[in-house]
């Protein structure tokens, strides 16, 4: 029975938003499209934040880590215990601090620009099948969770940090990282997956509610596991198509993966709040 009514679900989701999209190509088309520049607008964002931060911890504050730790050694070598440690460990922690703190800022303008154009497209595409949706109020529940979601985040990704960095742990067994990596791979996903099932219920939920509901529905209800699942069956196809075209452009990779990955998301997104909606009308 279960079998059945997940079958039915997902059919009901899939077949609904093709047939919609047959229907009405146009605005299909225009809802779309809307998605995809604001999804290509966060990864112009994205990347100039990665370029921009990379720049100045990088290239400036590691080089002058380098130099400084450079001076130290060449100091101990020539002056042994005399060497005086005192001034180039402040310049250290004073380094280290900026690192962390352009670091910070990073995290928070990843988040915000994920709050502002991730959260356009998802508007979007609720809107597709619901158009009664306060921009403000949507936003502000979309922010809302990405805050949750990025919190998590951060300590996981802390959690993980402090082995890796832990000068014991290079000079341990490499499958110790390994794990560590695998673990990561596996605890960011699991978030990304419970974000996403948030995400469809803000619509017609608070924040905290569409929160505690994507637990509920994500462990209990695994509908939207199979549907991410067959999206990333579809994600990696299209993938390895663009790895064929970049043999023979890399422009030509560039134009196809625009063209292809952006409309990709944005129908995955109205398949999942589809998906949403009819779980929450049989549950």
């Amino acid at each position: 029975m279960k079998t059945k009514k997940k079958k039915t679900i997902l059919k009901t989701a899939f077949i609904g938003t093709f047939n919609e999209i047959r229907k009405s190509p146009q605005k299909a088309a225009s809802n779309i499209g809307l998605q995809a520049i604001s999804d290509l607008s966060f990864l112009i964002a994205l990347s100039l934040a990665l370029w921009f931060f990379f720049n100045k911890i990088v290239m400036e504050k590691f080089q002058s880590l380098i130099i400084i730790m450079t001076e130290v050694l060449e100091g101990i070598a020539r002056h042994g215990p005399e060497f005086d440690l005192l001034q180039h460990s402040a310049d250290v922690n004073a380094l280290i601090s900026s690192i962390f703190s352009l670091l910070a800022w990073l995290a928070i303008t990843v988040f915000l620009a994920h709050s502002l154009f991730q959260g356009i497209s998802w508007l979007i595409a609720a809107r597709y099948s619901s158009k009664r949706l306060n921009f403000k109020n949507y936003m502000l529940r979309f922010a809302g969770a990405s805050a949750f979601w990025f919190s998590f985040s951060l300590i996981i990704l802390s959690l993980a940090a402090r082995p890796l960095i832990n000068s014991q742990a290079f000079a341990s067994e490499t499958n110790n990282t390994l794990f560590i990596i695998l673990f990561l791979i596996a605890a960011m996903s699991v978030i990304m997956y419970f974000s996403i099932i948030s995400y469809t219920l803000i619509q017609k939920n608070k924040t905290l509610i569409s929160i505690r509901k994507s637990f509920q529905i994500g462990i209990k209800q695994p509908y939207f596991l199979f549907a991410l699942l067959l999206f990333l069956a579809g994600f990696i196809a299209i993938n390895l198509a663009l790895i064929f075209a970049s043999l023979a452009s890399l422009f030509l990779m560039i134009i196809l993966g625009i063209l292809l990955i952006l409309p990709y998301i944005a129908i995955a997104r109205i398949i999942f709040l589809q998906i949403s909606d009819e779980i929450q009308k049989q549950f």
